[in-house]
Formats: structure tokens, C-alpha cells, sequence
């Protein structure tokens, strides 16, 4: 993978039995740090990697300064690894990652109360999203999900292999200044993750599909999948 494309990644932590800082390092020379808010908590799984664990009422925010990742006309690509504990009920999503707010600019990243992979795209008072089948992410799995926009097609992955059936075309979203949330809406109240999650890595180009079976298989032995 190129790492000069990195916008965000997540610092890896493996071994040690001191669990890591309550904040979220970014190893890309963005340095976009993120700031845990009520406390998710890192748990270490059996391989000795450490993931984040949160509870329904907490999140991560990355400063509305990471302007890396107002992603406007070009290609990106957004890549996590997500266990989720139970899904919401009615109309609620698990938000895995979300710069934006709903009909007004920017874009998220989540999971349906029907286990359904979906990635939004917005401008005022439009939105295009692309969608997978539902049930396609099962609660108390370890799975590698993705998105990646390239022009006006988005691509949904999970672990490796495209499965993406609903294909919105997706126009730029609209420039957006707001701080990014991992694990929660814009409004920091609702749709929060429930379950643990390797944080993304996102990159400012379209990874293809060969790129991303690779990643997928790269990290795989530390989440299963």
C-alpha cells in the first residue's frame, strides 16, 4: 500500500500488557490525533492486538482542522475492522466513521439495523448512497469492511470481496468543516457503535480490489475474518 496517500491510520498497538493512551494516534504525516470522549476503552484479543471497545455512549472525534479529510471531488478510500455487538432497532445505524451532517455536506460510513453495509454522499438537501444486502455484517463477527469512492461510483467491501448491490451515483460531496466521528452521529447523540473496532485507515486515492484482498489478508491473522 502507498503510504504517502495515507490521510489517517490508526496507530497499531500488539503485546504488552499496559493497555494503550485513552486517545488515537494517527501515523499519517497529517498527524490527524483523535480525542476518545466517555471513555471507550482499548481491549487486548487473544492474538495481542489492541482494539477499541465502546459501549453505546462513547466516540472518537478528529478535529475539524484535519482538512485532509474533506474529501470534495477525489477519490478516497476507507478501510476498518468491525465487531458489532447487537444492531440498533427502527432506522438506526452503527456509524463507523463520519465527516459530514445528514442533507447539508460530507460523507459517512456505517452499518444498518439489518446488518447492511451502506456509504452516504452529501450535498444540501440531496444524498446518493450505495448500498450491500442486508445481514451481510453479523453481530459478534470480526469483519474488514470498505468503501471507496472513485467519480461517481462507491464500492463496498467485506473482507476483500466487493459486495456492493445497490450503486447510487454519487456526485462530490459538499465541502465540510465539521470535526469527524468515529462511533457516532454528527450530533454526537445518536447512532452511536456498539461493539469493538480497529479504527480505519483511510487514504486519499481508490484502492482496487486486489489492493484491498491484500490488506484484508495482511491483518486478517490478528482479527480473524
Amino acid at each position: 500500500m502507498k503510504t504517502r496517500g495515507l490521510v489517517f491510520d490508526s496507530k497499531r498497538f500488539r503485546g504488552g500488557a499496559v493497555s494503550p493512551p485513552l486517545s488515537l494516534p494517527d501515523v499519517s504525516r497529517f498527524r490527524n490525533n483523535g480525542t476518545f470522549v466517555n471513555n471507550p476503552a482499548w481491549v487486548q484479543l487473544p492474538s495481542g492486538i489492541w482494539v477499541i471497545e465502546f459501549d453505546a455512549t462513547n466516540y472518537i472525534t478528529i478535529p475539524a482542522s484535519a482538512t485532509s479529510l474533506n474529501f470534495t471531488s477525489q477519490s478516497f478510500t476507507i478501510l476498518a475492522w468491525i465487531n458489532i455487538f447487537d444492531y440498533v432497532t427502527g432506522d438506526g445505524f452503527r456509524i463507523i466513521f463520519m465527516r459530514g451532517h445528514k442533507l447539508t455536506d460530507g460523507y459517512i460510513f456505517q452499518v444498518s439495523a439489518v446488518g447492511r453495509l451502506t456509504f452516504v454522499t452529501w450535498q444540501a438537501a440531496a444524498a446518493q448512497d450505495s448500498r450491500s444486502d442486508a445481514f451481510v455484517i453479523e453481530e459478534g463477527i470480526w469483519y474488514q469492511v470498505g468503501a471507496v469512492r472513485s467519480g461517481a461510483s462507491v464500492r463496498l467491501y467485506r473482507n476483500g470481496i466487493d459486495i456492493t448491490t445497490t450503486m447510487g451515483v454519487h456526485f462530490d460531496p459538499l465541502t465540510c468543516n465539521r470535526v469527524a466521528k468515529i462511533g457516532v452521529d454528527d450530533n454526537t447523540t445518536a447512532n452511536h457503535f456498539y461493539g469493538r473496532m480497529l479504527p480505519p485507515v483511510i487514504l486519499n486515492y481508490a484502492l482496487d480490489a486486489t489492493a484491498i484482498s491484500k490488506h484484508f489478508e495482511a491483518e486478517r491473522r490478528f482479527l480473524g475474518g
